[in-house]
């Protein structure tokens, strides 16, 4: 991606760097203790996902 942005001038979609920091990292979080302490109850992800969505979609140009 990066040779071909290269030939057409345009940011490559995705580049070596990014996946050299992020290749193999590991990104499982124990949200347990903040479920205990602060009473942290997130969303289901689909749900939180779906209003993101409804968000871009209407709203957030408005603002």
């Amino acid at each position: 991606m990066e040779f071909s942005s290269k030939l057409t001038g345009k940011e490559p979609l995705l580049q070596r760097h990014y996946l050299d920091m992020f290749y193999g990292l590991k990104q499982d979080y124990d949200i347990s203790k903040s479920k205990e302490e602060l009473n942290f109850n997130p969303k289901p992800s689909k749900q939180a996902l779906e209003e993101a969505l409804t968000y871009l979609k209407t709203d957030w140009k408005v603002q």
